[in-house]
């Protein structure tokens, strides 16, 4: 998934204010729909923001863990310079605003922008991909 794809399916959708929907999306590699209906399960309310134990419960729901990482990245503009995210999905938290950042390079649309990084995070699978996929179902059932 890419920033890109999940910008479609939010404007079919008619989804907006969704910036941590896309990001785990992205960070999780998993259907722009998946993630939209865990952060929905977990309180996020249709084109409102998303608050970050949401987007944390619903990472977690998904199979993965969601670690606070160091980094030496001081804006959005200057992570893909960040030896720390240059293997491996994370996330970027910004004010009012989330991105992923895969292999070094942010998925969003802010990548060219001087917004101050809060925290990165790591996001790592904590199940096997069938597991993952036994959670995904579980999810769009609800």
């Amino acid at each position: 998934m890419n920033y890109l794809k999940t910008k479609s399916y939010a404007i079919a959708k008619g989804e907006t204010n969704d910036c941590a929907v896309k990001a785990i999306s992205i960070a999780c590699d998993v259907p722009y729909h998946v993630a939209h209906k865990a952060a929905a399960v977990y309180g996020r309310i249709s084109r409102k923001g998303t608050y970050m134990s949401t987007t944390q419960a619903a990472v977690s729901a998904l199979g993965f863990s969601m670690v606070a990482v160091d980094s030496t990245a001081r804006t959005v503009k200057s992570l893909d310079r960040d030896p720390v995210v240059q293997k491996g999905h994370y996330m970027a938290l910004v004010s009012r605003h989330i991105l992923a950042v895969i292999d070094g390079k942010v998925e969003d649309w802010s990548e060219d922008t001087a917004r101050r990084i809060k925290q990165v995070y790591k996001i790592t699978p904590k199940v096997s991909r069938s597991e993952r996929k036994a959670l995904k179902a579980a999810i769009m059932a609800k």
